[in-house]
């Protein structure tokens, strides 16, 4: 894989030909096969290795978190406009909000992206 920056993003491609036809110099690095947080790559250290923002990355992983939330939420969001199910349904939805704070401070407490991968596999994410 070859990696360069265009427009301050880096980019990989299996050729350099995209580098060379944009004259920016390019590095031959290995793959990076993790596709989960292509856009919060940032570069790549001297090894080779994939260096990322971990704020970007911890963001993406918020966004899987709040779209699993919101629609685990959609049915109790129907019942609780419904005065007989309201109480229950309120209930329902605290707990769940309960459970995604968890979810979301572990997210928050990661230090890498295999961290994140960690939590995102083990919420379903």
């Amino acid at each position: 894989m070859f990696t360069f920056t265009i427009d301050g993003q880096v980019k990989q491609a299996a050729t350099p030909k995209v580098a060379i036809l944009h004259g920016v110099e390019y590095q031959e690095v290995p793959s990076y096969e993790g596709k989960e947080f292509r856009d919060a790559l940032t570069s790549f250290d001297g090894e080779g290795a994939p260096v990322f923002d971990m704020d970007k990355a911890k963001e993406m992983v918020h966004v899987k978190r709040r779209a699993k939330r919101n629609k685990a939420f959609s049915p109790y969001d129907i019942e609780a406009t419904i005065p007989t199910k309201a109480v229950a349904a309120e209930a329902v939805r605290q707990g769940m909000r309960d459970d995604d704070a968890i979810v979301q401070q572990a997210i928050n407490d990661c230090v890498s992206t295999l961290d994140l991968l960690t939590v995102m596999e083990g919420e379903g994410l």
